[in-house]
């Protein structure tokens, strides 16, 4: 049996009922693997609630920066939460406290530069979030994340 195959099938039927019964399933199933190795479960339910909303809240956000492989060599975040969202209340920005987390690390990671100020980090963060394009900021970091980790 192939999971992808069945879980096709689930998805074809457009039941609703099919669909809570795959949930369940799903659900047992992932209780079973916590027990024996509560270390793999999470790494799953980590990855499954970053893919479908990889901003919705502080935990999935630190996930998804702790991936980042920094042009500096070093990897994860530059700039922990707490430092982020500080600037984010400083500088009067309307952003999500994720988005702007992660948007601000995902510069630091793609362009460090030893001239860089800190100041410059939070301009180029800024202008990505600002983008007239964009749907909205937190929509544009979330595909930005999808692009790049799927």
């Amino acid at each position: 049996m192939d999971y992808k195959r069945i879980l096709r099938e689930y998805v074809d039927s457009d039941s609703t009922a099919d669909m809570e019964m795959l949930a369940c399933l799903t659900d047992d199933f992932v209780h079973k693997v916590k027990e024996a190795h509560p270390e793999i479960a999470e790494d799953y339910l980590k990855k499954l609630a970053v893919y479908i909303h990889p901003l919705r809240d502080r935990k999935c956000a630190e996930y998804v920066v702790s991936k980042f492989k920094n042009k500096d060599g070093t990897t994860g975040a530059h700039w922990d939460y707490e430092t982020t969202t500080k600037v984010l209340e400083a500088k009067g920005y309307d952003f999500e406290p994720c988005a702007w987390y992660y948007s601000l690390n995902m510069i630091y990671s793609d362009y460090a530069n030893k001239d860089f100020s800190d100041s410059t980090y939070i301009e180029l963060a800024k202008d990505f979030l600002e983008d007239p394009d964009a749907p909205s900021s937190t929509e544009k970091a979330e595909r930005y994340i999808k692009a790049m980790m799927y």
